[in-house]
């Protein structure tokens, strides 16, 4: 819940008392402060540890006083066309959070080109996602797209045209999510971005 808008997100892994939570960069981006409400309804506020905003990835740093289950990653590069999948989130309000939605894997890994704005300038850049047959409701973004091992393969970004949902597959998430949590380097995806002014 970032100053009213509500975005999903999952917790990635918990190091001591810190739980990392990796949610879109777009639900959080406009915020001045970020509260994180678990299952079990206890709340505290978040910090923006890092985030990548091509790649739409954002990762929350929150300190809790109990352990928490990480999600169970799995490969998105198995999951093939006609696979079962559903994405828990929190469409609407957080009275509802914890919804589920259930859909199908529509195509393999594909590269799309995607295109924001960012700081008053346009880029167009390519991006590696998941096709998802299921047309989720806005809360979504940024929850866990989960195969039928109980395995997270991705993470719900964006829709095109209300009639596809496309999802950042596992894959890339650890990539970066890694890098941040472990407080390495990290430069904001440039590979393939054209900007315009």
């Amino acid at each position: 819940n970032a100053d009213g808008v509500i975005s999903s997100g999952s917790i990635y892994t918990q190091i001591d008392n810190k739980a990392y939570i990796i949610t879109t960069y777009h639900g959080i981006s406009d915020a001045h402060n970020i509260s994180v409400t678990f299952d079990s309804n206890y709340s505290t506020v978040g910090n923006l540890l890092n985030y990548d905003i091509f790649a739409d990835l954002a990762v929350v740093e929150v300190e809790i006083p109990f352990e928490t289950k990480a999600i169970k990653t799995g490969d998105a590069l198995m999951s093939k066309p006609g696979e079962f999948i559903v994405s828990i989130g929190t469409p609407v309000s957080l009275e509802y959070k914890g919804s589920v939605e259930m859909g199908m894997i529509s195509s393999d890994v594909i590269t799309i080109e995607n295109n924001i704005k960012f700081k008053d300038r346009f880029y167009s850049y390519y991006l590696d996602v998941i096709e998802l047959t299921n047309n989720l409701q806005k809360g979504y973004s940024g929850s866990p797209v989960i195969n039928m091992n109980g395995e997270t393969i991705g993470m719900v970004t964006m829709s095109y045209k209300d009639d596809i949902t496309f999802a950042l597959p596992i894959n890339e998430i650890r990539i970066i999510a890694d890098k941040m949590i472990a407080g390495e380097e990290y430069s904001k995806t440039q590979f393939g971005i054209k900007g315009h002014f």
